[in-house]
């Protein structure tokens, strides 16, 4: 015999088959949670990283820093920078609203195929972090190389960015139990 639902059935029961499938359904949806959530976070990391400090540099009694935007402190007047190809933060800016906005699609409309722009954006932020990261190190040492007390650092814009890359990145991955769901 077929179960029918009852107009008459008391406030929550329902037939098994509806029951299941309601269940099955809100299960995927907070699968995407923290999937969706993992992804904002990284992404926003990402945003924030691109302003902040991604090198210092010193010199006798002169130390300036560089954000991901290219801005530099601590230089005095009527000083140039040499070119240092320091400055992807928009590039960087645009990969983490892609993983954000993922994210937030993600928990929003409850759908895992939307996971492909955390990836992306995750890649990208990652990416540029290593980058970035190798270009840095590469001015530290020609500057370094320069004698006279120099010494530079990399700056935690960079740890932030690449951290931020991650984050995202374990998100996406179902693999670690808190990738998107769909079923």
């Amino acid at each position: 015999m077929s179960q029918t639902p009852s107009m008459n059935a008391p406030y929550g029961q329902q037939p098994e088959e509806v029951d299941a499938r309601v269940s099955a359904e809100l299960s995927a949806r907070r699968a995407n949670l923290p999937a969706g959530t993992l992804q904002i976070i990284g992404g926003a990391v990402a945003i924030v990283a691109a302003f902040l400090s991604w090198a210092s540099l010193r010199a006798n009694s002169v130390s300036i820093s560089v954000n991901g935007m290219g801005d530099v402190s601590g230089l005095p007047a009527g000083a140039e920078l040499p070119e240092t190809n320091i400055g992807d933060g928009w590039f960087v800016i645009g990969a983490g609203a892609v993983a954000a906005l993922g994210g937030v699609l993600l928990v929003v409309l409850k759908q895992g195929a939307l996971s492909v722009l955390g990836l992306i954006g995750g890649l990208g932020v990652l990416g540029l972090g290593v980058y970035e990261l190798v270009q840095i190190e590469t001015v530290i040492g020609r500057f370094e190389a320069l004698g006279s007390g120099a010494s530079g650092a990399v700056g935690i814009g960079i740890w932030l960015l690449i951290a931020g890359g991650a984050v995202t990145l374990i998100g996406v991955d179902p693999r670690f139990g808190v990738g998107p769901r769909t079923s």
